[in-house]
């Protein structure tokens, strides 16, 4: 459906209109642009009677870090080695942050070069994540994007 094969250890794959998250053993995230609704359905369709499927687009929030200091700002809270030789372009994992649970995949560079990290965590610990990766980012120039809907 997407292009790609599903992660079966920890990492992403990038596919068509989706990027797939390892979560765990035989478990993927799915993100995927909302758009009309419709791709729940197909997805559902797709995997009928060979996965157990979760809605979880409102469950879910996405904060995304990028610049020329984001891997300094993101050492500070969390303890994965962001090195690129450990964590390089699609690479994943499921810790904690904050004592929040957190699923952090490496995305593609910008069009800088410089990386890009993809936090997913529940909605309602969103927020407080939000301020405490904020403060800890103060001193890189934190410069806030606005907000968009996914």
């Amino acid at each position: 459906m997407f292009g790609v094969e599903p992660p079966v250890a920890p990492g992403a794959a990038f596919g068509n209109g989706a990027t797939l998250i390892w979560s765990g053993p035989d478990q993927f995230l799915v993100f995927a642009p909302y758009g009309d609704g419709s791709q729940f359905g197909r997805i559902t369709e797709a995997f009928a009677s060979i996965a157990s499927l979760s809605d979880q687009s409102d469950g879910r929030s996405l904060l995304r870090i990028s610049g020329s200091c984001a891997t300094q700002a993101m050492a500070k809270f969390t303890s994965l080695d962001l090195h690129n030789d450990v964590f390089a372009v699609s690479a994943a994992a499921t810790t904690s942050v904050d004592h929040t649970a957190v699923n952090i995949w490496r995305d593609a560079d910008s069009t800088e070069g410089l990386p890009v990290y993809n936090l997913a965590v529940f909605t309602s610990f969103a927020d407080s994540l939000y301020r405490m990766i904020a403060h800890s980012s103060l001193e890189y120039g934190l410069q806030a994007a606005s907000i968009e809907a996914a």
